[in-house]
């Protein structure tokens, strides 16, 4: 019988391991950076008249997930517009401002590793 063994492999899944790690922690903190953009952008594009709305735009923290947006009532018919208002959308054009930066600042954050 032929056989070969491969010396190492413990400690290679070792350093796999805390690279996934590194790339998870690395990961939530690109999704933070930018959720924080995403919403200094959508409080410069807000309607304001009063800036209830503007100041009510926030990051929050769901695990690994951040959202962003705004928990007053009017908020989505300001967003997305009714029968009788045109839609004025600060949310999702700031999300679209900031999505491909995102990608490519995680590409170079794990580079980076």
């Amino acid at each position: 019988m032929v056989s070969s063994s491969i010396g190492g492999l413990d400690a290679l899944l070792k350093q796999l391991s805390s690279f996934g790690k590194q790339v998870e922690s690395v990961a939530a903190e690109e999704a933070q950076a930018t959720a924080e953009a995403i919403r200094d952008t959508a409080q410069e594009l807000a309607p304001v008249a009063t800036g209830k709305l503007r100041d009510s735009i926030q990051v929050e923290a769901q695990g690994k997930t951040f959202l962003v947006g705004s928990t007053l009532s009017y908020a989505p018919d300001k967003e997305l517009g009714t029968r009788q208002t045109q839609a004025k959308p600060f949310l999702y054009p700031a999300y679209l401002l900031h999505r491909d930066k995102f990608l490519d600042n995680l590409k170079q954050a794990i580079n980076r590793l």
